[in-house]
């Protein structure tokens, strides 16, 4: 099931340029997104990807599509929030901490830290309210020595 954002203040709104190197990939709303030098990329926990902590959750999807999905622009810039409710999810645990995962996707939050290498990070991105709701919270990062 898709991720959507359920509800945000208005006054968390950020937003930036993609990043050259994420020209091809597919942002959409609902993934943990992350700034670098050269603009907003898919936020990672892996060293080998940067890696690129969490700022927030995507509001908007990088594509624009007609009805029948077919592709009218993508769009270069992106907004995100660090303070929402996401819906979607199946299987969290109502209260339970979940962890960054990789590449931004949202599917692979985890409720154990899952940096294991030198250079990868540790963030809490948000808690379990519920079995397919998380309450986006961005935390500070650990990285691994």
């Amino acid at each position: 099931m898709a991720k959507k954002i359920l509800s945000y203040p208005s006054w968390d709104i950020e937003g930036g340029t993609i990043a050259d190197s994420q020209t091809e990939s597919l942002f959409v709303q609902g993934q943990f997104v992350g700034m670098s030098a050269t603009g907003v990329k898919l936020a990672d926990y892996r060293a080998a990807q940067g890696p690129v902590a969490a700022l927030g959750v995507l509001r908007e999807s990088m594509q624009r599509l007609t009805p029948r999905g077919d592709v009218i622009s993508r769009e270069p810039q992106l907004s995100w929030v660090s303070h929402c409710r996401v819906g979607g999810f199946t299987g969290l645990t109502q209260g339970a901490y979940y962890f960054l995962g990789q590449a931004g996707n949202p599917h692979t939050v985890a409720s154990t830290a899952p940096a294991t290498l030198t250079g990868d990070i540790d963030q809490i991105v948000g808690i379990a309210l519920s079995a397919t709701e998380l309450k986006v919270m961005i935390g500070g990062i650990v990285k691994h020595a």
